[in-house]
């Protein structure tokens, strides 16, 4: 059984309780534009916001100006629809993840003087279809029998306790990520079976 709670910015282990926070994530770029996505996300993190999904999308995005060998602080509108177009094995929520931010960066940069356009085709529409995909018996024994295998770590002393229990929470009960990280020993009801999240 689950319930819905508010959720909660704790992770409980063993009755101790540990404080769950969302660390900002570091930008590690190194391209033309390295500049101009640092003074972006510091815009953004000024007003409050964590940003970090835009962080891991600006690292993505610096390595592909890298790979293909921007050398100016611009982006031409062929450049951007080569970043923008799907790639294999990508759904159409991470592709428009993709393209909103670097959407957004190229507004910045407009907005800053820099060569970037300002005005966008639509971006695709996500599709309405969703095809969830079935693990296989063999492959989930081969998942489990890998984080089983989780290392000791001094940084992080228990989560080679924490990484199979984890996943077989997230597996067995249908919990999102963040939902199974939330959850604290109030939210578990042993005798009743009930899990609320």
């Amino acid at each position: 059984h689950r319930r819905k709670r508010p959720s909660a910015p704790f992770l409980c282990i063993g009755g101790d309780r540990l404080m769950f926070e969302e660390k900002l994530l570091e930008l590690r770029c190194t391209s033309a534009l390295a500049s101009c996505m640092i003074e972006f996300v510091e815009q953004k993190r000024a007003l409050g916001n964590k940003y970090n999904a835009c962080v891991e999308v600006f690292n993505g995005f610096d390595r592909f100006c890298n790979e293909h060998g921007l050398t100016s602080p611009a982006v031409s509108q062929e450049f951007l629809s080569l970043w923008e177009e799907k790639r294999p094995h990508e759904n159409e929520t991470t592709q428009q993840i993709r393209i909103s931010y670097v959407r957004g960066l190229c507004r910045y940069m407009h907005s800053n003087g820099y060569d970037a356009p300002d005005t966008f085709h639509p971006a695709p529409k996500r599709s309405k279809e969703f095809v969830p995909y079935i693990f296989t018996k063999d492959e989930l024994s081969r998942l489990f029998a890998a984080v089983d295998e989780t290392p000791e770590c001094a940084v992080s002393p228990l989560r080679h306790l924490i990484m199979p229990v984890l996943f077989r929470l997230i597996y067995t009960c249908g919990l999102r990520v963040t939902e199974a990280l939330r959850l604290t020993i109030s939210d578990v009801d042993l005798d009743q079976g009930i899990l609320i999240v």
